[in-house]
């Protein structure tokens, strides 16, 4: 009986496990992977993979904070023209506020896939003001995160102190 009662609680204990879903981490590169960029994300999917959260680790570029990001899965469509397709997540970033110390009223809203690739735009972040889209950058993902052996160059958010926007 103490056989099947262990075998029970180790089910039971894989199961929450798996319920729990998966965590990723990956760095920003540009689109030609010729740049790190100094943030990266780390985020967790949850409930049956279609809700994730996460953090846009942005103390690596001096900030005062890292940014938190909250999403859900989607599939964006070639007609879209994003320049990436497929599954992915939808994430809204509050980089903005987090990088300047203050609410901005900017947002940063971005869609990533979970597979790092060094052919595939993997990411594309958009920005957006008073309901108006304003910018945006994309590139590939990548399992180096900054301070390994290549350099980091600006945010991948773009701007002011931080790397330019590809538009």
């Amino acid at each position: 009986m103490k056989l099947k009662s262990l075998l029970v609680v180790a089910l039971f204990v894989l199961g929450c496990t798996a319920a729990f879903g998966q965590s990723f981490t990956f760095g920003f590169e540009n689109y030609d992977g010729s740049v790190l960029y100094c943030n990266y994300e780390t985020f967790n999917v949850y409930d049956a993979a279609y809700i994730a959260a996460g953090t846009d680790v942005l103390s690596t570029c001096g900030a005062p904070q890292n940014a938190v990001m909250v999403g859900v899965k989607t599939a964006v469509p070639a007609a879209a023209g994003l320049g990436q397709t497929g599954k992915a997540y939808g994430m809204a970033d509050n980089l903005y506020d987090a990088y300047y110390g203050f609410d901005t009223g900017l947002q940063w809203y971005v869609i990533s896939k979970i597979k790092a690739s060094a052919k595939k735009q993997g990411w594309i972040g958009l920005g957006a003001y008073g309901g108006y889209i304003f910018g945006s950058n994309q590139g590939l993902l990548t399992l180096s995160i900054p301070g390994g052996a290549r350099p980091s160059h600006g945010t991948s958010v773009g701007g002011a102190k931080m790397a330019k926007v590809r538009k």
